[in-house]
C-alpha cells in the first residue's frame, strides 16, 4: 500500500486532489477507475470505509457498486439500501446536499441505518455526498469512520465533495465512450448495409449533383451501362442528308 501524506490543511488537500485525479483518469475502464478512487480516498483520509453506491433507475434502491476496507485491503460489492426501508435518508439524499453526520447513530437522516447496518459494521461518522450526472442524481460516495465518533473537519468534507465530482466525471466520460462506440458500431453497421445492398445506391451532392459514392451494385450497373453504350452503331443526325442508293 503506497504511503500518504495525512489530509490535514487546505494544501494538502489541493495536492491529494491533484494527485487523485491522476491516478483515477489512467484510460482505465469505468469499474477499475471506481475501485481506485475508493482505496485512494480511504488511504489518504486514513479511513476505514470508503464505498459507492449506485441509484436505480426508479430511484428506489442503491446498489453497493465498490466497497474498500482500509486494515483488510479488500474490495467488495453487492449490498443493496432500499427507499422502503430507509425513507428518511432517501429523501435526504434526494436534496442534494451532502449528508454530514458527527453521530451517524442521531443524525437524523442516518439514524434509521442503526441496528441493522451502523452498529453491526462499526460505523460512528459518515459522509454521504451525492453523486449527479448531466443534472441527475446518480448515486452516493460514502465515507464511513469505524471506533468514536468525533466531527468531520472541513477538509475532510471539501475532499469528500472533490472525490465525488471526480466520480461524476468518471461517468460523464464514461458515457461519452459509449456512446462514440454505439455510434461507431451504426456507421458500420450503415457501411455493411451500404455494401452489400443488391440493389444499386448513390450518394450525390444536393447542391452540385456530383455522385460522392456509389455501392458496388452501382458501380457495376454504371460499368454495364458505359459498355453498352460504346457499342451501340452510329446514327445518322436528322439533320443529314441521305446518300443516294440508301433506303
Amino acid at each position: 500500500m503506497p504511503p500518504f501524506r495525512p489530509i490535514s490543511n487546505s494544501l494538502d488537500l489541493q495536492g491529494a486532489f491533484a494527485q487523485l485525479s491522476r491516478r483515477g483518469f489512467a484510460g482505465h475502464r469505468l469499474d477499475e477507475t471506481l475501485r481506485q478512487l475508493t482505496a485512494t480516498t480511504s488511504q489518504m483520509l486514513n479511513i476505514e470505509r470508503v464505498s459507492l453506491w449506485g441509484l436505480s433507475s426508479q430511484g428506489e434502491n442503491l446498489e453497493c457498486i465498490n466497497l474498500y476496507e482500509l486494515s483488510r485491503d479488500r474490495h467488495s460489492s453487492g449490498l443493496t439500501l432500499r427507499a422502503a426501508r430507509y425513507p428518511e435518508y432517501f429523501r435526504a439524499l434526494e436534496k442534494g446536499d451532502p449528508i454530514v453526520a458527527d453521530d451517524a447513530m442521531k443524525h437524523p437522516s442516518t439514524r434509521e441505518f442503526g441496528n441493522d447496518y451502523l452498529l453491526m459494521n462499526g460505523i460512528s461518522a459518515v459522509i454521504n455526498s451525492p453523486i449527479h450526472a448531466q443534472g441527475e442524481l446518480q448515486g452516493v460516495l460514502c465515507i464511513e469512520r469505524v471506533g468514536p465518533h468525533s466531527a468531520w473537519t472541513s477538509v475532510q468534507r471539501l475532499f469528500a465533495h472533490a472525490v465525488a465530482s471526480l466520480v461524476s466525471q468518471a461517468l460523464l466520460q464514461n458515457q461519452l465512450l459509449s456512446i462514440k462506440e454505439e455510434l461507431r458500431d451504426a456507421n458500420s453497421l450503415r457501411r455493411a448495409l451500404f455494401e452489400s445492398a443488391r440493389d444499386a445506391i448513390l450518394i450525390s451532392d444536393a447542391n452540385t449533383g456530383h455522385i460522392l459514392e456509389a455501392n458496388p451494385q452501382a458501380k457495376k450497373t454504371l460499368r454495364a451501362t458505359v459498355a453498352s453504350a460504346s457499342r451501340r452503331p452510329e446514327q445518322c443526325s436528322p439533320w443529314q442528308r441521305r446518300q443516294p442508293g440508301h433506303s
